[in-house]
């Protein structure tokens, strides 16, 4: 996984744990457009235990799961323009 896939993973981890510089808002926005709802809508796909594994995972320090995560929605072209936009909403 890149450094900035990384980073990523750390800042989202953080502000679900209410400690990071993204906004929430920012990430919702996001996931609302069709293409972050297909986005959504594939991860989804085996009713959230993946997210849910991965979240719990983070709450804890261990992003290995978010991290996993990121790297399958970056495999997709609509997943990789959703993870660039968060990137670039970071902190703003």
């Amino acid at each position: 996984m890149s450094k900035d896939l990384e980073h990523l993973a750390e800042n989202l981890a953080d502000t679900v744990n209410g400690k990071g510089n993204m906004k929430m808002e920012q990430i919702i926005k996001l996931l609302s457009t069709d293409g972050g709802k297909r986005v959504l809508a594939s991860l989804l796909s085996d009713g959230g235990a993946r997210i849910k594994t991965a979240a719990e995972a983070a709450k804890n320090g261990n992003l290995t799961g978010v991290q996993s995560v990121i790297s399958s929605i970056a495999e997709t072209e609509e997943g990789k323009s959703l993870l660039n936009q968060l990137m670039n909403s970071n902190g703003k």
